[in-house]
This record gives structure tokens, C-alpha cells and sequence, in this order.
């Protein structure tokens, strides 16, 4: 998922176009790169690139039902405030509301 940051918002519509072209070439070779070491284990991974959705949880958790998903593995920081601390305000929601298990990385 790549969320439009706070900072984004009003600015040049040339510079923000460019971030998300940034941004998505730079998930695009990232995916490429885990879907070979994937390939190579033989594990079956689905990927897909979101681009600017209004809830990140929310497209996470839709995306997983769309794809019945056994297994989501994200990172999480926690840097979201003291109720979400350890996992984060986007990993707390979405570990609450998804159907299958979520795998944290941190």
C-alpha cells in the first residue's frame, strides 16, 4: 500500500505525481525481488501494488478477503501512540478485522 503522506497534501499535483511514480517503481522492485526469493522456494506468493487508498487497514483487509488470503506478513513500527505501541495503528487494525493470520515483523 502506498498511503499519500500528510505532507502531500495541497501540494504541486507534478509533485505529487511524481512521488507516487517514485514511490511505486520502488515497491515494484522490492515485490520483484520477493517474489523471486519466493519462486525459488517454490512458495506461491500474490502481490499487488494500491496506490493512494482512503484506509490502508481497510485495503489490506478488503485485499486480503478479495484473494482469501491464509497469510498476511507485515511490518509494524509502533509508532502510532501508546495504545498501539507494540504493533502499531495499521497492524492493530488489521490483525482485529482480518479473516486469516497476520504474521508481524518488526
Amino acid at each position: 500500500m502506498i498511503d499519500s503522506p500528510p505532507l502531500l497534501k495541497g501540494m504541486n499535483p507534478a509533485l505529487v505525481a511524481l512521488y507516487f511514480s517514485q514511490a511505486e517503481k520502488h515497491a515494484k522492485k522490492w515485490i520483484d525481488d520477493v517474489e523471486e526469493i519466493a519462486k525459488k522456494e517454490k512458495a506461491h506468493i500474490t502481490s499487488e501494488i494500491i496506490i493512494d487508498v482512503p484506509s490502508v487497514p481497510n485495503a489490506i483487509i478488503e485485499y486480503a478477503a478479495k484473494q482469501h488470503a491464509d497469510l498476511i506478513i507485515m511490518g509494524t513500527r509502533g509508532r502510532a501512540g501508546t495504545k498501539q505501541l507494540l504493533l502499531g495503528s495499521v497492524a492493530s487494525a488489521v490483525v482485529a478485522h482480518v479473516k486469516c493470520l497476520v504474521l508481524l515483523v518488526q
